[in-house]
């Protein structure tokens, strides 16, 4: 697969914002939004060890992109982002360039000079993969999103806190695309994996188990930001995502979302 068309997939598969609205199947069924003080407690903890009860930082970062498969070329990735619902993604290969962005609930991707928007499932509900220290209050923060507390779970050799949200929307789609599970690491409280459904770009009922792993989190004006990040796909590795460089006294002009 050549890497343009990869990693088309790979973003539209993995892009998850704020929804513009939240649909319902019927204005007259009652929702109630639901929320386990236990999750709550994890969280702000989780926000609070990972640096995230501040300002959030512009970011500028470099990095590779490295795909399990090995007849897929490796990329090199910039990534730019204002807050946590702005995002530049830019990805080079030897097989061509392409960029996708995010930007308050919509999006686009622009591949050999064609632009295309992205489908608004794609876009509900986005959570920024590099801010991971944010997983943990984002959708605190969505009004119509509820949250409870899964349990302990193992992953790897590490014990984790299993917590899960999704929408509290009579509209079943709004509740499928809405969910989102967070595994914080029971010592640290660190995000150390994520994990969501992903839809295939122009049909929704097809889907797959997307799952990110972080680690080797290092200090970017005092937020922890994780420098590799692995894909998962329906239980097989997909792809590494390295960053050599993550800045955040730079910054990113308005204009590189539009």
């Amino acid at each position: 697969m050549q890497v343009a068309s990869f990693f088309a997939v790979l973003f539209l598969l993995a892009a998850q914002s704020s929804p513009q609205q939240t649909p319902t199947a019927d204005a007259a069924i009652q929702v109630t939004v639901t929320r386990d003080p236990q999750s709550l407690s994890l969280l702000a903890q989780c926000s609070s060890s990972m640096g995230a009860s501040g300002v959030i930082p512009d970011i500028y970062a470099e990095g590779t992109i490295t795909p399990t498969n090995p007849k897929s070329p490796s990329a090199s990735v910039v990534l730019k982002s204002k807050g946590t619902d702005r995002v530049r993604t830019e990805i080079s290969s030897t097989s061509g360039g392409q960029t996708h962005v995010i930007n308050n609930g919509r999006g686009f991707s622009l591949i050999s000079g064609q632009r295309k928007n992205l489908a608004a499932h794609a876009t509900a509900y986005f959570r920024p993969e590099h801010l991971s220290a944010y997983a943990c209050s984002i959708d605190v923060a969505r009004t119509n999103v509820s949250v409870s507390y899964v349990g302990l779970e193992n992953l790897a050799a590490a014990s984790v806190h299993h917590v899960i949200f999704h929408a509290a929307s009579s509209d079943p789609l709004d509740q499928l695309i809405s969910e989102f599970h967070v595994y914080l690491d029971t010592k640290t409280l660190r995000v150390v994996k994520t994990a969501n459904w992903a839809f295939a770009p122009d049909a929704i009922e097809n889907r797959s188990l997307w799952e990110t792993y972080y680690d080797n989190y290092q200090p970017v004006a005092g937020v922890l930001v994780p420098m590799h990040i692995s894909h998962f796909v329906a239980g097989s590795k997909l792809d590494d995502w390295n960053f050599t460089s993550v800045l955040s006294d730079v910054r990113v002009a308005d204009g590189e979302f539009n």
